[in-house]
């Protein structure tokens, strides 16, 4: 590694450069890394649509941006995750670590909200305008379950959530 490439960032450089409270989830300056950053202010902004906080960090005069929530993980295990982070309550400007689970790409799919576009308000559940029918589908692990067509939305919904139950998806998923 030349002295111009980038060093990885490690569990004790973050450690020198902020504090982070698991209780919390917020990280505090520690040193003035740039001009308008305060010693002691809060670390991190929203930058994406979809809620998460990030920051930027320069090591070896290269900066580079990193997830909230994948920071606090170093900071507690020493290593980055290997896969995704999911925050278990849904809200993801929430990095207590407490709400950080590591897991993989399905596994988080598995504790998603409701879509804008749901029409029925249940995951998973929509009008089958053909047979005039309630039909129930899941995903689970990138394989598509069929769970049949019902007479109604009551019986339709169960069928979702006794798939739900048996995939070992999270409670929180469909929330709105």
């Amino acid at each position: 590694m030349t002295q111009y490439e980038a060093q990885p960032l490690t569990q004790a450089k973050l450690k020198q450069l902020m504090t982070y409270c698991p209780e919390t989830g917020i990280f505090i300056r520690k040193v003035k890394s740039a001009a308008r950053n305060i010693v002691g202010e809060q670390v991190g902004w929203k930058n994406d649509a979809f809620g998460y906080l990030k920051t930027s960090i320069t090591l070896n005069k290269k900066s580079r941006k990193y997830y909230m929530h994948r920071l606090a993980f170093l900071y507690m295990t020493g290593q980055f995750p290997k896969g995704v982070i999911d925050h278990l309550n849904g809200i993801p400007s929430d990095n207590r670590y407490s709400n950080l689970k590591e897991g993989t790409q399905s596994n988080n799919a598995k504790n998603t909200k409701l879509n804008n576009k749901n029409t029925s308000g249940i995951m998973g559940v929509y009008r089958a305008s053909k047979c005039d029918r309630w039909a129930a589908e899941l995903i689970s692990e990138g394989v598509k379950y069929r769970l049949g067509s019902h007479k109604s939305f009551f019986e339709a919904c169960c069928a979702r959530k006794s798939a739900e139950n048996q995939h070992n998806f999270h409670n929180n998923h469909g929330r709105r």
